[in-house]
């Protein structure tokens, strides 16, 4: 019995020395938080909105990809700063728009 526990662990721990070594980064809030500062001129209280209501509008999964594709586009300029295949995810769509109503047009309507 002692074996096959052995050997598993053996396989998890070479898989995650594989996945450390490939130097690929796992994006998380941050970076999304980064690309909505980068593109919105640096407007800390916005995109902090901007993040946290896309994420609550989304499943954890589905704030992955979108938050690796604005890390993997990060050097993109215009108006292409997620990968079209994010984009085009109806679900990432509609929280990439709610979060642009709640914090970027309402706020501006008020000024």
């Amino acid at each position: 019995m002692k074996r096959p526990v052995s050997l598993v662990a053996s396989l998890v721990l070479a898989t995650l020395m594989a996945a450390s070594c490939s130097g690929a980064k796992v994006a998380g809030k941050a970076d999304l938080a980064d690309a909505c500062m980068k593109r919105m001129g640096n407007q800390q209280a916005k995109c902090d909105c901007y993040v946290e209501t896309v994420q609550a509008s989304l499943t954890p999964e589905q704030f992955a990809v979108l938050a690796q594709g604005a890390y993997d586009a990060r050097d993109f300029g215009g108006s292409g700063w997620l990968p079209a295949k994010v984009q085009s995810d109806p679900a990432i769509s509609n929280a990439l728009n709610s979060g642009t109503q709640a914090c970027f047009e309402k706020q501006n309507a008020s000024r």
